[in-house]
């Protein structure tokens, strides 16, 4: 049995597309093998145990924010935490201390925006209180001004600041009348066998 050219090139496209295809897949398994499975260890902090283990506090992101694809996973134990001076984070809380500077921080997660742009967002307030925002933003180390009249989140702390958010989130939902809610330690599987 003889194939005709458009045969051939059907053959031929449906090669590619299988290639592709392919390809495809076996990025997704790529970005599958990263994902936390519950479980495995190292994937989530364990809670502080009768053995002495320290606790953990940490955050992680993946995916596309704005232009760039981004995987960040950041962990401290809780001494780290405690060992870190108020005087050096207390100007990123007063950064992301007023609802204006939030919403340029959201404009700036989708990428580098133009002044003119974050006037845009914040409802076209004066110049001299958008600058004031972005000076309070750039002195807390929040954003960067990679040319003239441009404001960008670093790539490096996107995640970062949607974390923050996140956390901000959390605090600002839960009642300070709540307990915590309580995580059950995992159960031990018994081995395969018993006491036969």
């Amino acid at each position: 049995m003889e194939t005709s050219n458009d045969d051939q090139a059907r053959i031929a496209a449906l090669e590619q597309q299988m290639q592709d295809m392919n390809g495809r897949l076996a990025g997704l398994e790529r970005a599958a093998s990263l994902l936390p499975v519950p479980g495995r260890p190292g994937d989530a902090p364990e809670p502080a145990g009768e053995q002495g283990e320290e606790a953990t506090v940490g955050y992680s992101g993946r995916g596309r924010f704005g232009p760039r694809r981004l995987a960040i996973r950041q962990r401290m134990t809780l001494s780290e935490v405690l060992s870190v001076t108020p005087e050096s984070i207390a100007p990123v809380f007063a950064g992301l201390g007023s609802p204006a500077r939030i919403g340029l921080l959201y404009a700036l997660i989708e990428g580098p925006r133009t002044s003119q742009q974050l006037r845009e967002v914040l409802d076209a307030p004066s110049a001299g209180q958008l600058y004031h925002h972005l000076r309070e933003l750039l002195g807390a180390g929040l954003i960067a001004q990679p040319a003239r009249s441009v404001y960008q989140i670093p790539p490096g702390k996107i995640v970062a600041v949607c974390a923050a958010v996140t956390a901000a989130a959390q605090l600002a939902s839960v009642s300070h009348q709540a307990p915590p809610p309580i995580v059950p330690e995992p159960e031990e599987e018994e081995p395969p066998g018993g006491d036969g």
